[in-house]
């Protein structure tokens, strides 16, 4: 498959999302906030946010906009430094988030512990089936596309993989040029690294992380290195970051591009839920259903992630979701591998 790129008009974000938002109907009778829901909403008055970096903010300051009378705080993060903050607040007997937002392995832990509740969806028809989740209580808004990043201006001459395993053999001329997140505090690494582990094998996918060591690859500690770097031209190649963060970097203009492996990219969702024993249960519904309504897709392919909601487009020119060849594994598996895979991914790294 072809690298894709997107111009610095960003692909007509502005217009396609206000295109699909009229299309949609704001004020369609699948979405519109009841007069019941959004009255004991403002009685409410409050909603406080915890999660995702990008679409948090994003959501909260569109939701401000648009419900003037309901106070939005929100703490945004990667998702597991987040969630332990949540899940120490949750142990100490304190709820302070109303509404949570996470990529789903985080959002299945916090199930397992007991700190979500059952999350409506208004409209189940209008979504696709990754939209509900057969077995669990939140609600997946978002999918995201995680594949490799490279800088165009920073190649020099460089030629790029175009599938994972060819990160096994580049050469020498890519030493010090490679960056990915820390396995312990990414979703993304664990995804990408987790579907190679278990796709391939242990040997086979560590023949890759053979490769990474030999070329001495940076483990950034946060997203945030990942894509300082990356702008930068310091680092030429990233294999943790999906293209929400892309769409981020074409925003401002780097002359960032994205492959897309034959054997496929892999897929981490965003989810969404109420928190158990929120104070605020009615306007952390509104929030809920503001995020997956029309106002909410066009927010998230604005982003560069795809939304669950049928009507919604692709991110502008990405390729429809249905055209991608997707080897992630079931995330529910992914998890009770996680330990294992880390050991795996630390001990080919030679990172203690």
């Amino acid at each position: 498959m072809a690298d894709w790129a997107i111009t610095r008009r960003q692909f007509g974000k502005i217009a396609s999302a206000s295109t699909f938002v009229l299309g949609a109907g704001l004020t369609s009778p699948g979405f519109a906030a009841s007069p019941s829901l959004l009255e004991a909403a403002k009685k409410e008055g409050k909603v406080v946010v915890y999660g995702d970096s990008i679409m948090v903010p994003t959501l909260v300051a569109a939701f401000g906009k648009l419900y003037p009378d309901i106070q939005v705080t929100s703490v945004p993060g990667a998702g597991w430094p987040v969630y332990n903050r949540f899940a120490s607040e949750k142990a100490s007997g304190r709820t302070i988030a109303d509404v949570v937002i996470f990529g789903d392995d985080v959002m299945i832990t916090a199930e397992r512990a007991g700190y979500i509740a059952p999350t409506p969806l208004d409209d189940p028809g209008a979504f696709t089936s990754v939209a509900q989740p057969k077995e669990g209580k939140y609600v997946t808004p978002q999918v995201m596309i995680n594949t490799m990043i490279y800088n165009e201006s920073a190649l020099d001459g460089r030629k790029t993989p175009k599938d994972w395993s060819d990160l096994a053999n580049l050469g020498p001329e890519w030493s010090d040029q490679i960056i990915l997140a820390d396995i312990r505090n990414s979703t993304s690494t664990l995804v990408v690294f987790g579907a190679l582990y278990m796709n391939l094998g242990a040997e086979k996918a560590g023949q890759i992380l053979a490769g990474l060591k030999k070329l001495r690859v940076e483990n950034a500690p946060a997203t945030g290195v990942q894509v300082a770097k990356l702008l930068s031209g310091e680092r030429s190649l990233c294999l943790s970051l999906h293209l929400g963060f892309y769409q981020q970097m074409r925003d401002k203009g780097a002359p960032v591009v994205f492959i897309l492996p034959p054997s496929g990219v892999m897929t981490q969702k965003g989810a969404i839920a109420l928190s158990n024993g929120s104070e605020h249960p009615n306007a952390a519904q509104l929030f809920v259903n503001f995020a997956m309504g029309p106002q909410g897709a066009a927010l998230y392919s604005a982003q560069g992630t795809y939304h669950t909601l049928k009507a919604a487009p692709p991110p502008g020119s990405f390729p429809p979701f249905a055209e991608l060849n997707i080897q992630s594994p079931d995330v529910s598996k992914l998890l009770e591998k996680r330990d294992e895979i880390i050991k795996w991914w630390l001990a080919g790294l030679d990172i203690s």
